[in-house]
């Protein structure tokens, strides 16, 4: 009778898919509280009696979290979904509503990926939460979208892809930011 343990009988290869869930599993919790961190900054910005010894709390919150997730995972890739964010074809982060959400107004303008790389500044970052604030703020009267106020800034250390312009016909072809155009 074999007294062998399940464990070793996977061998390394079951060891070594272990490990890689692992670390998928830490990659994914620390993006997921990076992602909170971004929509905090975001929503912090939005209120009208705004606290500027927490705004700036927060968004060293943002920047420490950024770093980290620099350290751990390399380049940041964010994939933008309707609702979603998500890392790793993982969601990181789901707006309850789409109404005012910063998922949604990145989808709504063609945004698919944001890519945050090593080196991206606290500037850059501020610069990321005002256009994401500006871009997901309902009540605020801008005809720029997303991907237009993205296009705006020119990042150094923050890219994003958008779908192409027949991709958001074919997606919602009464929808009026199908027509602006974005950088990538």
């Amino acid at each position: 009778m074999d007294q062998t343990a399940p464990e070793s009988k996977a061998g390394p290869r079951g060891k070594a898919d272990r490990i890689r869930d692992q670390l998928l599993a830490s990659d994914l919790e620390m993006t997921s509280a990076w992602a909170e961190a971004l929509v905090r900054a975001v929503d912090a910005h939005r209120l009208p009696s705004r606290d500027e010894v927490i705004l700036e709390k927060l968004r060293g919150d943002l920047y420490a979290r950024t770093q980290a997730c620099l350290k751990q995972v390399g380049d940041l890739t964010i994939v933008v979904e309707e609702s979603d964010l998500a890392f790793a074809g993982r969601a990181i982060y789901h707006a309850a509503t789409d109404q005012g959400s910063v998922p949604a107004a990145l989808y709504e303008a063609g945004v698919q990926q944001l890519t945050l790389r090593k080196g991206v500044e606290p500037g850059e970052l501020r610069e990321l939460v005002h256009v994401l604030r500006s871009a997901s703020d309902e009540s605020e009267e801008s005809s720029d979208d997303a991907a237009t106020l993205l296009w705006d800034q020119s990042f150094e250390h923050i890219d994003y892809t958008c779908a192409r312009l027949e991709e958001l016909e074919r997606r919602a072809p009464s929808d009026s930011t199908a027509g602006r155009r974005s950088r990538r």
